[in-house]
């Protein structure tokens, strides 16, 4: 708004639509205003959505991430970022997170072959499945490696873990899902972990195969 100054009673001083104006030494002095950035270019607006789009993704893993990476220091930050620059599909404005890319545990353990998932008897179990034998005369592969599945209803933002129901040697384990969740709409990594629970495998990202 602009105003009169006591001193000079004809001298005007404050912003005028485009230009602003005051005295200086005795003399009205008007200029332009600067311009600025547009804050809404398509650029800026694709960053802004990749933003959200992880941090609303990877929210709901936060304590799954931070267990899966033992401890790292800003492993989730350090996630967020790999996330952001690889597990983004699609085109401005019609992006999405592909799941498959990313990864809520890293670690030396070796994982069992041919991982695989179904649907199980009833309409909110899954039934995981791997090939059981261990890798002879090895560190990273031992039969009482237990595994650890991590759940995800995107709908709903929320995720659960289970742990330690299976070991490797045991090839199979049955997981309930909470009521209302279906296994089409659930997200699904699994992982192993050793015994003394120093050591993880990296995780591996499960589809259920469909009926």
């Amino acid at each position: 708004m602009a105003r009169f100054k006591k001193s000079i009673p004809d001298g005007l001083s404050g912003k005028i639509g485009p230009v602003v104006t005051y005295v200086r030494d005795g003399v009205q002095v008007v200029r332009s205003l600067p311009k600025r950035n547009d804050p809404k270019t398509e650029k800026q607006l694709a960053h802004r959505m990749k933003f959200k789009l992880v941090s609303q993704g990877l929210s709901p893993l936060n304590n799954a991430i931070k267990q899966g990476y033992q401890n790292k220091k800003d492993a989730y930050r350090t996630l967020f970022s790999k996330v952001y620059h690889e597990a983004i599909a699609g085109e401005y404005p019609h992006f999405r997170l592909d799941y498959g890319k990313i990864h809520i545990a890293e670690g030396r353990l070796l994982l069992p072959p041919n991982i695989r998932a179904e649907k199980g008897a009833g309409e909110q179990t899954v039934l995981f499945r791997w090939d059981s034998q261990t890798v002879k005369a090895s560190d990273w592969s031992r039969d009482n490696d237990r595994v650890r599945i991590v759940y995800l209803n995107e709908s709903l933002a929320e995720a659960h873990q289970s742990s330690g129901a299976a070991s490797r040697v045991d090839g199979t384990v049955s997981l309930h899902l909470p009521d209302g969740w279906r296994p089409e709409d659930t997200l699904f990594w699994i992982y192993f972990y050793s015994a003394d629970q120093r050591h993880h495998s990296d995780s591996l990202f499960v589809e259920v195969t469909p009926e």
